[in-house]
């Protein structure tokens, strides 16, 4: 096994995991300044969800420094969860990945502020293992980000094409309109106005 990686004298992964709720609260206090669109999010979202999220990612990094392997891709389902709320919501896939660059460097420049010349072999470890861990983090992330948005838009379809073939058979238009609402389908409103035009019969 090799040398634990150290700044400053200190185990890397001991300084994250003791430290781990000052960083997750940084993160969370500087989110909605360097990503605009998170901003928007509820507060208590930012406080609750979002600091989960970053308490896991936080977690395994350390995880990742203690042995040198990337976490498989299970043990980052949380967040590609997470990610698939976010395309719900609306938050673009470019604005999701850079909260987590940011999240990243905001992390690494409390973590490696005092490092010593001495540190130089050890911080290319970590900026290794970082890059690792961030193309498979990005990677689950934009997996459960676009799986989500594929979901979403297949519910649209259907709700369009039922909403259509409820006018065609002379249906209660309005009436799947709403229960399509009740499933959290979001309707495009022009559809909503050719449901009230009158019948041609």
């Amino acid at each position: 096994m090799s040398e634990p990686i150290r700044l400053q004298g200190v185990a890397l992964h001991e300084e994250l995991t003791r430290r781990r709720a000052e960083l997750v609260a940084a993160v969370v206090a500087s989110v909605g300044e360097l990503v605009p669109a998170y901003g928007v999010l509820p507060r208590e979202q930012l406080v609750d969800e979002f600091a989960g999220v970053v308490d896991v990612a936080v977690r395994l990094f350390a995880q990742v420094v203690r042995t040198g392997e990337v976490p498989a891709d299970g043990e980052l389902q949380v967040l590609g969860e997470a990610a698939g709320r976010r395309a719900e919501e609306g938050i673009a896939l470019s604005d999701l990945l850079a909260t987590y660059h940011l999240s990243v460097s905001l992390i690494m420049d409390r973590l490696t502020d005092g490092a010593r010349p001495e540190d130089a072999a050890d911080l290319v470890r970590i900026q290794r293992l970082l890059l690792a861990f961030l193309a498979r983090v990005m990677s689950v992330a934009a997996t459960g980000y676009l799986a989500a948005s594929q979901e979403s838009l297949r519910e649209s379809h259907d709700a369009r094409k039922a909403l259509l073939d409820a006018l065609l058979e002379g249906q209660d238009a309005a009436g799947v309109a709403a229960r399509a609402d009740r499933k959290s389908t979001r309707l495009n409103s022009r559809h909503t106005d050719i449901s009230r035009m009158p019948s041609s019969a």
